[in-house]
């Protein structure tokens, strides 16, 4: 016999769960083979610095005479470019954040009256946060 239960099963809820898991999985390869550094790439700075150093001394009568010489440091640096979001895909995970939470909040109103006021609870402190 037949419960009068509807709804998503889980077998069906799994099946749900794992093929949107693959699909943001995918998007992620493909994105990451367009351009592997999307947000942030690696800039190099380069700066010379001359310091005058004695390289010897010799004496003329009494008085002390250096002999200088220039030394030239080259300092690089590599750092990280300024930040850049693409916003096609700041669009993209706005969108899965608000159907993500309406599905939470779809599930948390089927709940009994302990576990509602508790998903609630968590779900306000996830918001409020």
């Amino acid at each position: 016999m037949r419960s009068g239960k509807t709804g998503l099963r889980p077998n069906n809820l799994f099946s749900c769960f794992g093929s949107t898991f693959i699909t943001a999985l995918a998007a992620f390869w493909y994105s990451y083979e367009q351009n592997p550094a999307p947000a942030i790439s690696w800039d190099q700075y380069e700066e010379i610095q001359s310091e005058e150093l004695t390289a010897r001394t010799f004496s003329i009568g009494l008085l002390p005479v250096p002999v200088k010489a220039d030394n030239f440091f080259v300092l690089e640096t590599r750092l990280g470019s300024t930040f850049y979001v693409s916003p096609g895909w700041a669009y993209v995970n706005l969108a899965l954040i608000m159907f993500s939470i309406s599905i939470l909040l779809t599930i948390i109103t089927t709940l009994k009256r302990f576990w509602f006021l508790a998903g609630m609870t968590i779900f306000s402190l996830f918001v409020f946060r």
